[in-house]
């Protein structure tokens, strides 16, 4: 992700702002040969009139396209709280960790995702790593500082309920 984010910020000479991302396995063999689709959200850091722009860039096979450019809302006192160089470092594609962990408690992600024709989503939620089919449907939380996992079953969908993965 940091490698990725590096070739915006030269591509568009500018100091931009890391917001968020995400790894995507859109299909069995991204997944096998770990090559996910990498989207990256970033924001100008220039506030004006308490937004930002904010660009969404996904990167394939070394190709980086850039999506839409939008406002977002946000304060100098919120702009505090985004992640710096050093904690993207540790943002690293935990997708396949999870997806093993849920194995044992008796989901197969894999065969459940692609035999349906979803993808399969890892993205970070502060101290939780979400594993998502279709990027919507949240199936399994791990904090990968406590190693506590939550997982959903048969495919109930998993919701953000204080901070947390929970079953809805």
């Amino acid at each position: 992700m940091q490698e990725i984010l590096g070739e915006v910020k030269l591509k568009k000479g500018k100091n931009l702002q890391f917001e968020s991302g995400a790894f995507i396995y859109d299909t069995l063999h991204s997944y096998n040969t770990k090559k996910p689709i990498y989207e990256l959200i970033v924001s100008d850091p220039e506030i004006m009139d308490d937004q930002v722009d904010i660009t969404i860039y996904t990167s394939k096979d070394g190709q980086i396209k850039q999506g839409k450019t939008q406002k977002l809302p946000r304060t100098k006192d919120n702009q505090k709280t985004l992640i710096n160089s050093s904690q993207l470092e540790q943002y690293i594609d935990r997708t396949h960790q999870v997806v093993n962990l849920t194995k044992r408690k008796g989901r197969d992600f894999i065969e459940e995702a692609f035999s349906q024709g979803y993808q399969i989503s890892g993205f970070y939620f502060g101290d939780w790593y979400i594993v998502a089919f279709d990027r919507e449907f949240i199936q399994a939380g791990y904090n990968y500082k406590t190693g506590e996992l939550v997982v959903s079953q048969n495919q109930k969908e998993l919701s953000i309920i204080n901070g947390k993965p929970a079953v809805i």
